[in-house]
């Protein structure tokens, strides 16, 4: 492809030149950068400033794309519409503007391409610039905005203005350019949280002999795109420096920004999947009515309430209580919308997000973009000695070997190219996506691991795919990334001759049950050579929590924010957790067991903490926290346990507990309580505290991932903020855990089995009740795993999901119930219900039962007009010509 980023590039560090770096292009290039520099000439400054300083944004800026002279790297890029034969305008995108826009600064260059030395020239000297380098004459110039379209390209048009300007020189060149300072009052407010910016060249006067040019940097948030002639839009190579100004007044008084979808992820595919979505509120008053819908398939599948006030421009994470059904093969759509009564929309309403379940025998595509910089050239791991050349994927399934339980096989890879991450994932389960426990092997840190069987999960005997990644950074096992080369291989697992084989009947267990209780029997086989002898144990996912996949209680096998800069480190060593205690019945986590470490480089101190919502601890009131384990891989000056009490989900309330330990380095540390600490309905952080870091250690533990951003992952180096190291690059938990004691709640013991062991003789089966009890409990979806633990020497662990619903159905199955598709116009002034099956009626009525629409005999569609209607909750009752009715609540806004 054809690539027209024409600017030169400098080195993160202020004054240095730098040659044959190179840099990641949007438009999917890797550019060889050549020698630039920037420093002062001049400088008309009444005292001295830095760099940061001359170019930075001024006061009265509300959004700021700045100059940075840490930015990796700075160049600049054409935007002038009268450049002869190449007209080019630049558009930059941008964000989280939360107050009004009245004006507009950039950075630019005053440059032209030179055909005969094949190089970028500066105008400097040339008509309307005086040999101070000061503009002598306005620039014409057109200041625009758009909107974002479904392609993440400028659409709509919301504003544009043709502006004269005079650029102000700074007194610091770019490669021998002069920097200007371009500054326009718009003239009317503007109101937008994210967009497209365009400054461009209109009229050069003395074109074509001098061309206008933006000045780029890394250092700026988003991307910038630009449109070249007739070639079209396309990606650029950097974002432009930018300031957005205005008077610091919010654009809106209520607004709702419906960030990113949390969980579930692209390849999720179980029947009670968790949507979790991040909510902010960017107005300039607090929010007490979030509301949200949660629609599957153009159906609406529930209308839920946000209990909580979200303050001006605070962030929360809400988990619906509605669950979805992701577990047919396929793709499946779903969106979250937001109808607050009262929002006024400076945010779109609506996050639309899809997961998919591989078919069975297909697996999740993983291939570079290029692979022609770093690639693998050798994989060597027992039968398998592979020596290959650049590909994006290479599917070397045919080349196997065999592994059983026990062994560890020695797997090297060699390859070409520096600073690459290589990962290796195993599918055990054969369910083509690499993201359950125990799939994650490891980085590679030097070349060679051990692989082998994970102890704590279900595996059977087979074929296994071995999914090997070289990556120019860190990426995820299923999807494209952009350098680097996906390789795929067979293990085969191997059950020893001699050896008990377990099988049960029952894979997962469902009950809907009102207040009672049920019995559920399960038929354990031993179905090998031995005797088998094992234990069955009940593990409980406490309602709200944030995550709805289950971990085992204990494992059984391994500004600021632009200044952190984590580090992680792979582990050869990965230890087991340790016993939670006798007295334990619960133990309150989030990671998956420890795999490796992480550092923070630039800050002495730190506090690593988990986050638990006060409704999941609800389920546990009345306990008490009474010992805390957490790994670390260092020990640092001073270390210490503490709990933190409710303030809010991004900051911590008053400190619980505080309480120092001498720890036991690459290792999980018990810490018992002098004093434990009750549990109540309020938010809780649980952690560890680490003060005097040496910045070439690893302390704290993390595992495999996948973050659960702002619960599992959250740290403090100071001040109120709490950061995400999800949000920093780390998809990691830290290995912190708190063990609970007392006398267990109902949320804990609705499930019971009427035999902890088993012995089975070879060939044999045996029965085991499994007893659901609701009549505790309040009304909501519960959920635990039965473990059964043999000495089935390959599978030595069988997990079971049990899924309870009590009282009132939470609605999972609307989607499939619902024969309708009920949705709102655009203004939400009609409500179109639309059905496969024959309508006889359709009644809406107001939450008091009076009758507010009534149509009969209307076929497969029926627009009900909204008008005259208040807002508030109605209820829509649909019965069908076969006799079949529904009946569902729809909030209406007005």
């Amino acid at each position: 492809m054809k690539h027209y980023y024409l600017g030169l590039l400098l080195s993160a560090a202020f004054s240095l030149n730098v040659s044959g770096q190179k840099v990641i292009d949007k438009a999917g290039e890797k550019l060889s950068m050549e020698k630039a520099d920037i420093h002062y000439v001049n400088a008309p400054m009444t005292r001295a400033q830095t760099a940061d300083e001359l170019l930075g944004c001024p006061e009265g800026t509300v959004l700021g794309g700045e100059f940075s002279s840490e930015a990796d790297y700075v160049g600049f890029q054409s935007s002038d519409q009268g450049r002869p034969g190449m007209p080019t305008k630049f558009y930059q995108s941008f964000s989280e503007c939360y107050y009004t826009i009245n004006g507009v600064r950039i950075l630019g260059i005053l440059n032209y391409y030179d055909g005969e030395s094949n190089d970028w020239l500066t105008c400097d000297g040339r008509g309307g610039v005086n040999a101070e380098g000061e503009m002598t004459e306005p620039i014409r110039m057109e200041v625009s905005f758009y909107r974002i379209n479904a392609d993440g390209e400028p659409g709509e048009v919301v504003f544009t203005k043709e502006v004269d300007i005079l650029g102000n020189y700074l007194g610091v060149q770019y490669s021998g350019g002069n920097i200007y300072e371009f500054a326009a009052d718009l003239g009317e407010d503007i109101k937008m949280e994210s967009g497209f910016l365009s400054v461009s060249a209109v009229d050069m006067k003395d074109a074509p002999s001098c061309w206008f040019s933006v000045l780029c940097a890394t250092s700026v948030p988003g991307y910038g795109m630009v449109s070249l002639g007739d070639n079209g839009l396309m990606g650029a190579a950097l974002p432009m420096c930018y300031c957005l100004k205005g008077s610091g007044e919010f654009s809106a008084r209520k607004a709702l920004k419906m960030v990113r979808i949390l969980t579930p992820d692209n390849y999720s595919g179980e029947k009670y999947e968790k949507v979790q979505v991040e909510l902010m509120n960017v107005g300039s008053d607090d929010i007490e009515n979030a509301r949200l819908e949660l629609w599957a398939d153009g159906k609406l599948l529930a209308t839920e309430s946000v209990d909580v006030a979200i303050k001006s421009l605070e962030s929360y994470k809400y988990v619906f209580k509605q669950r979805i059904d992701c577990s047919a093969p396929g793709v499946h759509h779903f969106e979250v919308r937001n109808v607050t009564a009262g929002d006024e929309k400076l945010c779109d309403d609506a996050l639309a997000f899809t997961t998919s379940k591989m078919e069975e025998g297909s697996v999740c595509e993983s291939e570079s973009e290029d692979s022609s910089y770093e690639y693998i050239t050798s994989v060597k791991i027992g039968d398998i000695n592979c020596q290959s050349d650049n590909s994006g994927y290479s599917d070397y399934t045919d080349m196997k070997t065999t592994i059983i339980p026990g062994e560890e096989l020695e797997l090297t890879v060699e390859n070409e190219g520096s600073g690459v991450y290589i990962g290796v994932w195993v599918d055990w389960n054969n369910n083509g996506t690499f993201d359950d426990a125990g799939e994650f092997i490891s980085y590679i840190p030097d070349g060679t691991i051990k692989v082998s069987i994970p102890e704590d999960v279900d595996v059977t005997a087979g074929e296994k795919r071995m999914r090997i990644i070289l990556s120019y950074g860190e990426t995820t096992p299923c999807g494209i990334y952009q350098y680097g080369e996906t390789e795929d291989y067979t293990l085969v697992v191997s059950r020893p001759d001699a050896s008990p084989a377990i099988d049960v009947n029952v894979k997962s267990i469902e009950a809907a049950l009102n207040h009672d209780s049920k019995k559920v029997e399960l038929e354990i086989a031993n179905n090998g050579t031995l005797d088998m002898t094992g234990n069955i144990s009940v593990n409980y996912l406490l309602p709200y929590s944030p995550n709805n996949r289950y971990v085992s209680r204990i494992a059984d096998n391994p500004d600021v924010k632009e200044k952190m800069q984590p580090r992680k480190v792979a582990c050869k060593d990965i230890q087991s957790a340790p016993e939670a205690g006798d007295e334990s019945q619960y133990t309150l986590r989030y990671d998956m067991g420890q795999q490796s470490g992480i550092a923070l480089t630039n800050y002495p101190s730190a506090t690593y903490a988990q986050y638990y919502p006060g409704d999941m601890l609800s389920n546990l009131t009345g306990m008490q926290i009474s010992s805390i384990d957490v790994y670390l891989l260092d020990a640092a000056q001073k270390s210490s346990v503490v709990v933190y009490g409710e303030n809010s989900q991004s900051a911590a309330g008053e400190e619980l507990l505080n309480q120092s330990f001498v720890p036991v380095v690459n290792s999980w540390n018990h810490i018992v309580l002098d004093k434990p600490v009750t549990i109540t309905d309020k938010d809780m952080w649980i952690g560890v505290k680490l003060e005097g870091f040496d910045s070439d250690k690893y302390y704290i533990g993390i595992d495999a991932g996948k973050a659960l951003r702002g619960f599992g992952d959250v740290v403090n180096v100071g001040g109120e903020t709490w950061w995400s190291m999800g949000d920093l690059g780390i998809n990691s938990n830290f290995c912190i855990r708190a063990n609970v004691t007392g006398d267990r709640t109902p949320a804990i013991s609705w499930l019971t089995m009427d035999k902890k062991d088993f012995n089975i003789a070879a060939n044999q089966k045996q029965t085991v009740n499994a007893d659901l009890d609701a009549t505790k409990l309040a009304e909501t979806l519960y959920e635990a795993v039965i473990e059964i633990k043999s000495n089935d020497a390959l599978t030595k662990v069988v997990k079971i999901p049990v899924y309870m619903t009590n009282g009132t159905v939470t609605g999972l199955d609307k989607n499939e119930m619902l024969q309708s598709s009920i949705r709102f116009n655009a203004d939400r002034s009609l409500l179109i219900v639309e059905s496969g099956s024959d309508m006889k009626r359709v009644v809406l009525t107001d939450i008091a039962g009076k009758n507010r629409k009534d149509v009969n005999n209307i076929g497969q569609q029926v627009e009900l007009s909204l008008a005259g209607l208040n807002t508030g909750i109605y209820i829509l009752s649909i019965e069908y010509t076969d006799g079949n009715k529904e009946t569902i609540k729809l909030p209406v806004t007005r």
